[in-house]
C-alpha cells in the first residue's frame, strides 16, 4: 500500500480521544424554540437556543438528575422541568426557586461543550478539537445545486459504517446493476494521498448503464476525520435524471459529489446526513438522485448492521485484508488507531 503524506494529523494517541472532534448533532431545523435531547458518543446532550445562538449542555440536571432536554428556554435560559433550576448557556445553574435568596452552590453546575451552527447542520465537541471542523465548498457555492437528503438510524457504529462507504470492492455484489457488476469484479484503486484531515484517493469499478456497453466509472473519494465520507463523479454515469440514469454525461469541469457524515450515538448506533450536490443541470430537479442514494443505502444498511464483531477491529491481523483492493480500509483503521478515535463496546 502506498500513502503519500501531504498533512499533519494529530500524532499518535495514547488513549481515547474520541471527544476530541467535532459531530453532527442535529438539523438546525430541529433545534426551534424547545430544548431538544441528542446522544453522541453514548451520552446525553441538551440543545437550545440562547439568543438565538446554539447551546449544548449535558442533559441532566445535577439536582435529581432529570433530562433538561425535557424543560423549557425561558429567555436566554433553559429550566429544568422538575424543581424549575435555571441553568445559563454557561451551564452554571443561576436560580434555585425554592431558596431564592440563598448563594447557589458553585458546583450546581452542568457540562458544557463547544458547538456550531453550519451547514444546515449543529455539530458538538465535548472536548478540546483537534481538527477544525471540515470545509464543504460547494454548500456555499451558487454554481452548485445542493440538496440534502436527510438523515438516517442505523444499528451499527460509525466506523464500520465508514468503512463501508470507502469500500469499492463490494459494488458488484451489493449494489449489482447501479454501482458494480459480478460480472466484472476487478477494481482499481489508486495510491492514497494523505490530506490535512484524513486521505482521499481514486478508485475505478465496471458497470454496464446500457446492454453491452461496458464502461469506466471512476470515483474520486476524500475521507475527513472522525466520520465524513465524500465521493465525486467527475465523469461517467450519475444518477441526476430518472430514478437511475444521469440526466446528462458530465462534461469536464463539472462534478456531481455526495456527502455522508456520522453522529456516533453510541458504539453501535448512528445517525447519518447525506447531502448531494452538482455543478450542472441546475434546472432538473435531483429527485431521481436521492432515490438512487437511497436505494443504495438501502442495501447496504443490513450487511453493516450484521458484521460482526460490531466494533471495528483496529488490529490489522484480526480480519484478512486484499492487496491495494483494501487499501482504503487499512488506511483507515490505521488512522483511528493513530488520532485515537476508538470504539469502546458497551
Amino acid at each position: 500500500m502506498t500513502v503519500q503524506e501531504t498533512a499533519a494529523l494529530p500524532r499518535s494517541a495514547t488513549e481515547d480521544r474520541s471527544r476530541d472532534f467535532w459531530y453532527p448533532v442535529a438539523t438546525s431545523e430541529e433545534l426551534q424554540d424547545s430544548p431538544i435531547g441528542v446522544r453522541l458518543l453514548g451520552e446525553r446532550v441538551v440543545l437550545f437556543r440562547s439568543a438565538g445562538t446554539p447551546v449544548a449542555l449535558h442533559d441532566l440536571c445535577v439536582h435529581r438528575g432529570t433530562p433538561l432536554s425535557m424543560g423549557r428556554v425561558e429567555g436566554d435560559f433553559i429550566v429544568c422541568a422538575y424543581h424549575g433550576w435555571t441553568y445559563g448557556a454557561d451551564g452554571k445553574c443561576q436560580r434555585i426557586p425554592q431558596r431564592p435568596s440563598s448563594a447557589i452552590p458553585a458546583k450546581a453546575k452542568v457540562p458544557c461543550y463547544q458547538v456550531i451552527e453550519r451547514y444546515g447542520l449543529l455539530w458538538v465537541c465535548m472536548g478540546t478539537p483537534a481538527l477544525p471542523l471540515p470545509p464543504f465548498p460547494e454548500f456555499d457555492d451558487p454554481s452548485f445545486g445542493t440538496v440534502f437528503v436527510g438523515t438516517q438510524e442505523w444499528n451499527a457504529g460509525a466506523a464500520r459504517i465508514m468503512e463501508n462507504f470507502l469500500d469499492v470492492a463490494h459494488f458488484a455484489w451489493v449494489h449489482t446493476g447501479l454501482l458494480g457488476d459480478p460480472r466484472r469484479p476487478e477494481v482499481f484503486v489508486s495510491p492514497l494521498e494523505r490530506t490535512e484531515q484524513g486521505f482521499s484517493y481514486t478508485a475505478r469499478t465496471q458497470i454496464e448503464p446500457t446492454p453491452g456497453e461496458w464502461r469506466d466509472e471512476p470515483l474520486d473519494y476524500r475521507i475527513t476525520l472522525p466520520y465524513w465520507f465524500s465521493v465525486v463523479h467527475s465523469e461517467g454515469h450519475t444518477p441526476t435524471g430518472g430514478a437511475h440514469g444521469p440526466a446528462t454525461e458530465p462534461a469536464q469541469g463539472q462534478r456531481y459529489r455526495v456527502d455522508i457524515v456520522i453522529q456516533p450515538l453510541a458504539s453501535r448506533e448512528s445517525r447519518l446526513y447525506t447531502w448531494i450536490s452538482r455543478n450542472y443541470d441546475l434546472d432538473i430537479s435531483l429527485d431521481g438522485a436521492v432515490q438512487f442514494q437511497l436505494t443504495v443505502a438501502a442495501q447496504d444498511r443490513p450487511i453493516v448492521e450484521n458484521q460482526r464483531p460490531e466494533e471495528l477491529p483496529l488490529d490489522l491481523a484480526e480480519e484478512m485484508h486484499v492487496r491495494d483492493v483494501d487499501a482504503p480500509a487499512v488506511e483507515f483503521r490505521r488512522l483511528l488507531r493513530r488520532v485515537g478515535l476508538v470504539e469502546s463496546a458497551d
